[in-house]
């Protein structure tokens, strides 16, 4: 499912491009890094 939500966020020009496969890797890499660093942050950092 993590795989399909980043397609969606990449734009079809994107898409085009470069391989479909490192997009959805490089997507996937972001969004668990991104996920990481929301974790390691304290929740008054996000206000």
């Amino acid at each position: 499912m993590a795989q399909s939500s980043a397609i969606k966020s990449v734009a079809p020009k994107d898409r085009v491009a470069a391989p479909p496969r490192f997009v959805v890797v490089k997507g996937v890499v972001t969004t668990l890094k991104e996920a990481a660093d929301i974790r390691n942050r304290d929740p008054k950092d996000l206000e």
